[in-house]
């Protein structure tokens, strides 16, 4: 695999570990359907076993617009966001320090014996990693990947995700589309035509 013009081989860099956890830091301001996307993507495609959210407290980046809502509100966003997959988790190490979130110190905190991160960048966030605090150690911590934050999903994708029984709950759950539960229920019950 290839990221940033680094080969890593994925075999030998996961065999290493035991635990293998995406690590999802944004100021989530609010969490969107583009990120719960980006997130389904990666857990899907690269065999993570979690992915973790962690709002900022401020990117540094936006040190002169801070996010609209409280470190405390957009975690409980992301929570709700979150709920019904058991792979999400969300941590609060970032909004409870006040000042400027810097992705390399956050994952330097967060290293534990047996458990790997790679580093979720949507590709508008990508062309701007050489910029961040750090990103050479960052690279050491967490390999970074890089998605797209799609905000549309077609018809034929939400099919797709039906006959394989893939994650749906961010495609059209009432916490996120205004649907509620059952209608997914109908729609994983109906047989295709």
């Amino acid at each position: 695999m290839i990221l940033f013009g680094l080969y890593r081989s994925t075999e030998s860099y996961y065999c290493m570990y035991e635990n293998h956890r995406f690590f999802f830091g944004g100021s989530f301001d609010p969490i969107h359907f583009g990120h719960l996307h980006l997130a389904i993507q990666m857990l899907e495609k690269e065999g993570i076993d979690e992915v973790l959210f962690c709002p900022a407290y401020c990117s540094p980046f936006k040190m002169d617009l801070p996010p609209a809502a409280s470190g405390k509100d957009r975690f409980k966003m992301i929570q709700l966001a979150i709920a019904d997959v058991p792979a999400f988790r969300v941590t609060p190490i970032e909004i409870e320090l006040p000042g400027a979130s810097f992705t390399v110190d956050t994952l330097s905190k967060l290293r534990e014996p047996n458990v790997s991160y790679r580093l979720i960048l949507s590709h508008e966030i990508a062309a701007h990693f050489h910029g961040w605090k750090d990103p050479e150690k960052i690279r050491k911590l967490a390999s970074p990947v890089v998605g797209t934050r799609t905000l549309a999903i077609s018809s034929t994708d939400i099919r797709e995700r039906l006959k394989k029984k893939t994650i749906l709950w961010a495609l059209g759950s009432k916490r996120s589309a205004g649907l509620h539960s059952e209608t997914w229920i109908i729609l994983l019950n109906h047989d295709e035509r």
